[in-house]
């Protein structure tokens, strides 16, 4: 466990002082740093408790997201226990339930650009303010809606759910010139 403890503690601390969302995307593209870059087993060996409550359920996307929410919240080497950890996966966590809960037919709370955004599900905001952002969260909330009823999804079958609906907002958005 402490292993797997300092080893997220040690990744945070080195994404802290990257410079931007650049920065980060080409630290952790890079091949020479992918041994100490968390992944799904260390936050598992960490006691990280995911979806289900357990230590075990952590997965390859989850670990993906929460790795981005540890430099995105300028996380340090300060996060080096399971308790400090846990609120950051626990926002991860709490939005995907959201949008699961409202694919499974609740109408209540409507999932926002940022419940996506958290998972790693970029575009819903888009680039062109509030019209645009109204327009998208319409759209991509209409695709998740009613489509997870049968199945318990993963990120990327949310992603294959919005990936559409963000592209058809683009596209009435353009349309609107």
């Amino acid at each position: 466990r402490a292993v797997a403890l300092d080893k997220i503690a040690a990744f945070a601390q080195a994404v802290s002082v990257l410079a931007d969302q650049d920065a980060y995307d080409t630290y952790v593209a890079d091949s020479n740093n992918a041994t100490v870059i968390p992944s799904a087993q260390d936050y598992n060996n960490a006691g990280i408790l995911g979806l289900s409550d357990s230590t075990e359920s952590i997965t390859a996307s989850l670990a993906t997201v929460i790795n981005a929410k540890l430099f995105s919240d300028n996380a340090d080497v300060s996060v080096n226990t399971a308790v400090e950890l846990q609120p950051f996966v626990d926002s991860v966590l709490n939005a995907f339930g959201k949008i699961v809960n409202y694919g499974a037919g609740a109408t209540e709370p409507v999932p926002t650009a940022q419940d996506y955004d958290l998972i790693g599900i970029t575009g819903v905001a888009g680039p062109g303010g509030l019209i645009e952002a109204y327009s998208n969260i319409a759209l991509v909330n209409q695709a998740v809606s009613g489509q997870v009823s049968e199945w318990s999804p993963t990120l990327d079958d949310i992603e294959a759910l919005v990936g559409p609906a963000i592209l058809l907002a683009k596209v009435e958005q353009f349309q609107l010139f």
